[in-house]
């Protein structure tokens, strides 16, 4: 007696395995592609756009809470109060540049009308 396989579990055997592996470069390519895509969350790119605190009064220059870091800024134009949010527009070396966040700003403009 043989201790192999018949043909037909051969078969049976070689197309499980073709659809696992398939199945496991489907997955794979879906998973990078999926990272590929993601927004860097990291370095320059992931500042720009992010919204902290002012921790200090920036007249024109001062710190920033930022994901959690704090961070030497410089007010886009104007002052800055400490308390207000503010977004990341620019980054030079180690400083952001910030204005007031949009939502923060049309608060102030409907503050100043009443």
């Amino acid at each position: 007696m043989t201790a192999g396989l018949s043909p037909q579990q051969s078969v049976v055997l070689f197309i499980s395995l073709a659809v696992l592996v398939a199945a496991l470069l489907v997955v794979s390519v879906v998973l990078g592609l999926r990272a590929h895509a993601r927004k860097v969350a990291t370095g320059r790119e992931g500042l720009i756009g992010a919204v902290g605190t002012a921790r200090s009064h920036l007249a024109p220059e001062g710190m920033v809470l930022m994901e959690g870091e704090l961070w030497k800024a410089r007010a886009a134009r104007g002052t800055i109060p400490s308390g207000t949010s503010v977004q990341v527009v620019g980054m030079r070396r180690f400083l952001l540049t910030v204005e007031p966040e949009a939502a923060e700003m049309s608060a102030n403009i409907r503050k100043e009308e009443t």
